[in-house]
C-alpha cells in the first residue's frame, strides 16, 4: 500500500502452460500521475514489458485496471510491480491477476 514512485514489488510465479496472458490490476490511487509498470527477468535484467496509468478512484477503492498482456513460456518466471508515474505517491495494489487468452 502507498507505493512511492520508484517503489516496487518482486514475485517468483509458476506458469503451467506458456501463452498470452492478461493482467488485470485491482488498483487505486487518489492522485493524478499514478503509473504502474509490469517487468519481467530476462537475459539477466528487468525489462518492462506494459506500463499502465493508474486514473483516480480513491487510495482503497479498488478497481479492475486493464493492464495490456504478455507472453509467458512454461516454467518459473520473476516479475516486478514498479511505480513509474509522475507523482511521489503513486497507488495501492489489492491483487494482480494473469489470465490466458
Amino acid at each position: 500500500n502507498y507505493v512511492n514512485k520508484g517503489d516496487f514489488a518482486d514475485y517468483s510465479i509458476s506458469v503451467a502452460q506458456a501463452g498470452t496472458y492478461d493482467i488485470t490490476y485491482y488498483i487505486g490511487t487518489g492522485v493524478a500521475g499514478g503509473q504502474v509498470d509490469f517487468l519481467l527477468f530476462e537475459g539477466g535484467s528487468w525489462v518492462n514489458k506494459t506500463q499502465k496509468a493508474v486514473p483516480n478512484v480513491g487510495w482503497d477503492n479498488f478497481q479492475p485496471l486493464a493492464g495490456g498482456s504478455v507472453y509467458l513460456s512454461a516454467g518459473t518466471h520473476q516479475l516486478r510491480l514498479y511505480g513509474g508515474g509522475t507523482n511521489d505517491w503513486q497507488w495501492n495494489l489489492d491483487r494482480l491477476v494473469l489470465t490466458a487468452n
